[in-house]
């Protein structure tokens, strides 16, 4: 859940080091990459509507990565943030539908061939744990417990992001088995929008880091950024907490 370009730069060079020293095998975007301003459905600025700055700063983020991460595999999963040009055109533009299939798709716009990376759309599975974006179980109203929610919906260990805040929830089935659930944060930063989503900013700042072991048993660890001013934050690696 980046929303470039409405992220928080300094934010997002972090958590770019952090994975450098992590050495991934696999990273994941697990959508909300591109916030897709211009063809949002909320109240916008029709002077700040600038799909092609979009797409531009969205192309450069993954070329950057394509080329910190030359080997590993990448993944892009479709967040409701990537469906808004869909559903933009389906309801005010239909007559240009055929082409989401070839030249408006979004693996084109993104260049995601270019970059070697695979688009994902739907619940998606590594090792013994589910992917998901997080907007595909809808809630009424503000959601508590969000982790414990999804969990009793989807019935598998799961990761996803979408609410922009960490939550997480673990249960012991009576085989004994452990089945959890984790949701892991965002890079937006609300006040660099026109018009914010909201007016008071509780987003959290990070991303979630997994170990597998041989036989997909996995390990999740939230990597949270805990804001010291604008542009600090303490973030705990290792078990050691450093400043940035």
């Amino acid at each position: 859940d980046i929303h470039i370009p409405y992220h928080h730069k300094k934010a997002l060079e972090i958590a770019l080091y952090l994975m450098v020293e992590f050495k991934p095998d696999t990273i994941y975007l697990g959508g909300d990459i591109v916030d897709f301003y211009a063809v949002s459905s909320w109240l916008t600025d029709p002077t700040e509507r600038k799909l092609n700055l979009e797409l531009e700063e969205l192309r450069k983020f993954l070329a950057r990565l394509r080329q910190m991460f030359p080997k590993q595999k990448i993944f892009y999963h479709q967040g409701n943030h990537e469906e808004r040009l869909i559903k933009y055109i389906y309801k005010k533009a239909d007559a240009l539908a055929p082409l989401l299939r070839y030249d408006l798709s979004i693996k084109n716009l993104f260049f995601l061939d270019k970059f070697s990376i695979e688009y994902v759309d739907g619940i998606f599975k590594i090792g013994k744990l589910y992917h998901l974006h997080g907007h595909e179980r809808k809630f009424s109203g503000q959601v508590i417990h969000i982790a414990l929610n999804i969990l009793r919906w989807l019935q598998r260990p799961f990761v996803c992001g979408h609410f922009h805040r960490f939550n997480s929830f673990i249960q012991r089935e009576v085989d004994g088995s452990l089945k959890g659930g984790w949701v892991s944060g965002t890079f937006l930063e609300l006040k660099s929008m026109p018009t914010p989503y909201e007016k008071i900013d509780t987003n959290q700042f990070g991303f979630l880091k997994i170990s597998y072991d041989e036989d997909g048993y996995f390990f999740v660890e939230p990597v949270i950024f805990i804001p010291v001013n604008q542009n600090s934050f303490l973030v705990k690696i290792n078990g050691e907490i450093l400043k940035f």
